[in-house]
């Protein structure tokens, strides 16, 4: 994968929850069961290492939270050059992602599924302007709701469609700067583990 002038490797998304492992056959990103927490932290851990000791190899980990354990959360986190939060408009959602980011300082909110109708993004815009308030710097522009996204964890998935590239592009730009920034800022590991 080459993306923006960054070279990867190695793209992996790591399943944490209760989810059936998909096939990786078809997708343009291996597929790894991480719901055991010794598996889970063995795998991060090599990647990291690899990513240290070769420094041509580069490796995007792409770990879908820590399956409802706030303390693999924590560690995820603590390893991570960016932690992402995804916040749907909905007031459970944000009262959850509330919690999370104050757990977790350095992790940025994605605002997801965010509506495109103008009156339903009305209706929802004091959802995102009380995340602003209270953890500002820390709020990504928000993603819009496309249905189509669902079909990435399709278990027949062969390819993606026009609106999906867009969508992944959307979601890679906003995390690749805001990663890009942070490692600019930091000298330690340089490596990519995001929820």
């Amino acid at each position: 994968m080459i993306e923006k002038g960054l070279c990867i490797e190695e793209s992996w998304y790591v399943l944490t929850d209760d989810r059936e492992v998909f096939p990786d056959a078809q997708r343009p990103y291996r597929v790894r069961d991480g719901r055991d927490p010794r598996e889970l932290e063995r795998f991060v851990n090599l990647m990291l290492k690899l990513n240290r000791e070769q420094p041509d190899h580069r490796c995007v980990l792409v770990i879908d939270g820590g399956g409802n354990r706030t303390e693999i959360d924590d560690w995820l986190s603590s390893v991570s050059t960016l932690c992402v939060l995804p916040a749907d408009p909905s007031f459970e959602s944000v009262k959850r992602v509330w919690r999370d980011a104050e757990r977790m300082p350095s992790a940025v909110i994605l605002p997801n599924r965010w509506p495109t109708n103008s009156f339903a993004a009305q209706a929802d815009k004091p959802l995102l302007e009380v995340l602003h308030q209270e953890f500002p710097g820390r709020v990504l522009e928000p993603l819009p709701s496309m249905h189509a996204v669902n079909k990435l964890l399709a278990a027949d998935f062969t390819a993606l469609d026009s609106g999906q590239r867009t969508f992944c592009r959307a979601v890679a730009d906003r995390v690749y700067h805001t990663a890009r920034a942070r490692s600019a800022g930091s000298s330690g590991d340089q490596s990519l583990v995001e929820r």
